[in-house]
């Protein structure tokens, strides 16, 4: 460690410097912010707006190194599948050593790639060659179906290792690799979307709504993005403007008033049914996407529903079929997943150092 890093790490009082950088509608939010050690408690530092990762690493950015730049990407850029794979152990009442940890620890990691790299090449349009593992990381363990934090030392038939993995285009990887340079172990690039999913809504169907388009991922024994749809909250503002002859823009004051109720029990009623008809083609659409991909049984339920808009948010309540997530800190969820799991670091370690040379971001 350089004298000027131990520098820093003392002034900091057992805290690290995290930069969260966020895929936004308008180009990248990059937040600046404080993680506690002892009892990761976050502590935002400063915010501020990039028109592209090009001015990550700038000079007026990086006048110091950070301990962590986590990169949260949109669905089109990253593919994040968290998932579990089981090997079978060829002496199931000998007790397992580092050495046999490894080499069980090399087949599941290899037969997680063989299964999701197709997956991940048709979700991001490109050729499985042209793939790339940005990170790489186990999350839990189970040996004969109990938890466990460290299998060394135990027997067992069989043992799972539970993994989350991001791909993306080899072209994405110039500018990561100058970002890489300016945090200590590398950028952590995850799928915003599916990060957000895997911590509020598991098992079931999250739906993430922005301005323009719906994604959706499911959560169970294999965790991510699924589909998109054409529908965003940005459609009702536009159906708002429609109505009253007036920009989308502007719909915008007219939903403040609505949900003050400073209008008349008229244009109350209006401006309900004009909700209610959105709501209804969102819905719709869910359940033809969910057909799709052959999710017909969680059509009518474990669907949980985040809008990118706490205006919008704010109009709707949770139902039997659909659960609105009411504002909750998607910052938070981006910032503090790596902390989750830390007992698992020893089996990381072995997981780094047997996938290096298959993650070229994470090689310091």
């Amino acid at each position: 460690m350089s004298v000027v890093r131990m520098i820093q790490k003392v002034l900091r009082n057992g805290k690290e410097r995290i930069f969260l950088v966020e895929e936004v509608e308008s180009g990248y939010e990059g937040t600046i912010c404080y993680v506690s050690k002892i009892d990761q408690t976050l502590t935002v530092h400063k915010t501020k707006q990039l028109k592209a990762l090009g001015d990550i690493y700038k000079p007026n950015i990086f006048r110091t190194s950070f301990d962590r730049i986590i990169l949260a990407l949109h669905t089109k850029h990253v593919a994040t599948i968290e998932s579990s794979i089981s090997v079978p152990r060829v002496h199931p009442d000998v007790l397992i050593t580092e050495g046999e940890l490894d080499g069980l620890l090399f087949h599941a990691l290899w037969s997680f790639l063989n299964k999701f790299r197709p997956l991940a090449a048709k979700k991001l349009n490109t050729a499985e060659l042209d793939l790339v593992i940005a990170n790489i990381a186990i999350f839990g363990v189970k040996l004969q179906g109990h938890t466990v934090f460290n299998p060394l030392d135990f027997s067992g038939k069989e043992i799972e290792f539970f993994f989350r993995v991001s791909f993306i285009s080899r072209s994405l990887l110039l500018p990561l690799e100058k970002i890489a340079k300016q945090s200590h172990t590398g950028p952590i690039v995850v799928e915003r979307g599916a990060i957000f999913a895997g911590s509020i809504a598991k098992p079931g169907i999250l739906f993430v709504v922005d301005k323009t388009n719906t994604s959706w991922y499911e959560m169970g024994n294999e965790c991510g993005f699924r589909e998109s749809f054409h529908w965003g909250f940005g459609d009702i503002y536009n159906a708002l403007g429609n109505t009253f002859g007036v920009s989308s823009h502007y719909s915008t004051r007219i939903i403040n008033k609505f949900s003050s109720h400073r209008i008349s029990l008229r244009i109350q009623n209006i401006i309900e049914k004009v909700i209610r008809d959105e709501y209804k083609k969102f819905k719709e659409q869910a359940d033809i996407s969910l057909k799709s991909e052959h999710h017909e049984l969680l059509r009518g339920e474990g669907k949980t529903v985040y809008f990118e808009d706490a205006l919008i948010s704010s109009l709707f309540v949770s139902d039997e079929r659909y659960r609105i997530l009411d504002n909750p800190s998607l910052l938070s969820s981006l910032v503090l997943f790596p902390y989750i799991h830390p007992q698992y670091e020893y089996l990381n370690q072995l997981l780094r150092r047997r996938a290096k040379w298959l993650v070229p971001l994470n090689n310091k």
